[in-house]
């Protein structure tokens, strides 16, 4: 989800440096998958993620997600709770 190396993530857990671009991308992958699983099961968000949302111009939120960022996905969940159709 984050599109990096594993060698990269064995650094940062071992102390090494993130960059400020890498540390909002794991923010934003936190963000969305915390509120995605405010109201799915782990199973149906990982699903969700690679799947096409409507409230996301049919799009796959994981590439929305990569392009644009948290916030249309937390949008598009918020959306989804309240049972509104997109």
């Amino acid at each position: 989800m984050l599109d990096v190396d594993p060698a990269m993530i064995t650094r940062w857990t071992r102390g090494g440096p993130v960059s400020d671009v890498m540390r909002k991308r794991i923010l934003d992958v936190h963000d969305v998958l915390s509120r995605a699983l405010q109201i799915f099961s782990p199973e149906i968000t990982m699903q969700w993620l690679v799947g096409h949302e409507p409230f996301l111009n049919d799009a796959r939120p994981i590439d929305v997600l990569a392009q644009r960022g948290a916030a249309p996905l937390i949008q598009a969940l918020d959306g989804i709770e309240s049972g509104g159709y997109a």
